[in-house]
């Protein structure tokens, strides 16, 4: 199957207009070429504040890269599931609108390719101080890759570090 684009990274937006541009910056930005490899497709979660604004903003100015979506609020699956059935890209991946990721992520992750399931380290700031999560998923484990169930189980924060195929995600509805 051909696909568009490389990532298909699928952002619900609520109240976020405060993070909102340093999230999708951090997409924009990233070192594999935002314009020819990612799809940003920012779901508006009948979010009251200038989000809308700032989602606009981005649509313009990258208008075969960004498709924004403006909907009833009906929660984060809900927002997840409108940008997966818009999804053009070989990867699907999550990052929450008040998050960044580095610059290098994608490509990064992309160096383990071929693989069904890409995952990567990730980090949590609390009160304590920041804080690595490493989880360590061997792509290759047909455990893994083949049983998704399983790997959501044994996987915590799976949807925020994780990137998976879409043929995996379209297979799992089924």
């Amino acid at each position: 199957m051909k696909y568009q684009f490389k990532f298909s990274i699928i952002m619900s937006v609520y109240k976020v207009e405060e993070y909102l541009e340093e999230a999708v910056d951090s997409i924009i930005n990233q070192d594999i070429g935002f314009q020819e490899n990612i799809q940003l497709i920012l779901v508006n979660d009948g979010s009251p504040d200038n989000s809308e604004a700032i989602c606009l903003k981005y649509k313009e100015k990258y208008p075969n890269n960004v498709v924004y979506v403006k909907k009833e609020n009906g929660g984060l699956a809900d927002a997840r599931n409108v940008g997966l059935d818009i999804a053009a890209g070989e990867y699907i991946a999550f990052v929450d609108s008040d998050d960044w990721i580095d610059k290098d992520m994608y490509r990064i992750m992309l160096a383990c390719e071929p693989a069904d399931i890409l995952i990567c380290n990730m980090y949590k700031y609390t009160n304590a101080g920041l804080h690595e999560i490493k989880n360590y998923i061997n792509s290759s484990d047909s455990e893994y890759v083949l049983c998704m169930d399983a790997c959501l189980k044994k996987v915590k924060n799976i949807i925020d570090d994780t990137c998976l195929k879409t043929v995996i995600v379209a297979s799992a509805g089924e």
